[in-house]
């Protein structure tokens, strides 16, 4: 079989590349598709997958190359993008069964005016025999006296400081309003399920004034019904159902809609945010939050 070089097989190269619909690659990525085609394409076995990479990047430029440090290892990721890749491409490359999440779907949703230089991006893990602790409010105290645990999977580029988050959850049930945005390839949840996992991680969603800002740029198009339902079908240890009410109400919704999160304010009092200092009480949702809300 007569054998072609990476300059006669170019442009076949770069129409399966576009055809992805993918604007962003892992080293993984590349190697997986020189393997699954370089046959059709009769490349020459001297070529190599790292001769396929470098021939794209420094000859052809297609590609360019973004190095990512992990912030508490030190460990070095590539991802290869074409030029019009934004944070999201890169983001999805890396998990790819993730969806964009917090402080990132706040923006996607148009939820918040922040311009953020932080990235975020969770992935569920089903675990079905996932269960929850007993409360009392002991324990409750002593957790939200804390600083929030939060995930070191963090990576950064040097060159322009943009980090990416990444977060797991085990869930008994999974996929709970994660959508696909189908003309930018990618996962993201909702704006409900946005709101209830800012309620729940206020650290990875710019704070708990960030958070009630995205609550009131809701307001006309929010589904409370919707709301409900998930808080139910996350089924939480922690009584977020009294949180995300106490948060719609400040937001200014008629509390008129309120009753099904009302019906369901535990026997506990609970916590806007973690580590608080100069705590007020709501009597009515039964939540200690900071001066100022």
């Amino acid at each position: 079989m007569k054998t072609q070089n990476l300059p006669t097989a170019y442009p076949e190269i770069e129409r399966l590349l576009i055809g992805t619909r993918r604007k962003a690659f892992t080293t993984t990525d590349l190697q997986t598709i020189f393997h699954s085609n370089k046959d059709q394409w009769k490349l020459s076995t001297r070529t190599t997958y790292t001769k396929f990479i470098k021939y794209l990047v420094e000859n052809k430029q297609l590609l360019k190359i973004k190095k990512l440090v992990h912030l508490e290892t030190q460990s070095e990721k590539l991802i290869y993008t074409f030029k019009n890749a934004n944070t999201y491409d890169v983001i999805t490359a890396i998990k790819k069964n993730g969806y964009l999440s917090y402080l990132t779907a706040l923006v996607v949703h148009e939820l918040t005016l922040q311009i953020p230089k932080t990235t975020y991006i969770s992935e569920e893990i089903h675990d079905t025999y996932l269960h929850h602790n007993t409360l009392d409010q002991e324990s409750i105290d002593k957790a939200f006296a804390k600083e929030q645990r939060t995930t070191t999977n963090i990576y950064k580029d040097e060159l322009t400081n943009e980090r990416y988050v990444f977060t797991e959850r085990k869930m008994n049930i999974t996929n709970i309003g994660i959508i696909t945005d189908n003309s930018l390839n990618y996962q993201t949840s909702n704006i409900e399920r946005t709101l209830i996992d800012c309620v729940v991680r206020p650290q990875y969603s710019g704070g708990i004034f960030s958070v009630l800002e995205a609550f009131r740029n809701a307001l006309d198009i929010l589904d409370i019904v919707k709301l409900d339902s998930y808080l139910d079908d996350l089924n939480y240890t922690y009584p977020y159902h009294q949180l995300v009410g106490f948060y719609l109400e400040k937001s200014g919704y008629n509390i008129s809609l309120l009753t099904p999160f009302l019906n369901k304010v535990s026997r506990f009092n609970f916590y806007m945010t973690y580590n608080l200092s100069n705590k007020k009480f709501d009597p009515k949702w039964k939540i200690y939050y900071p001066e100022g809300i």
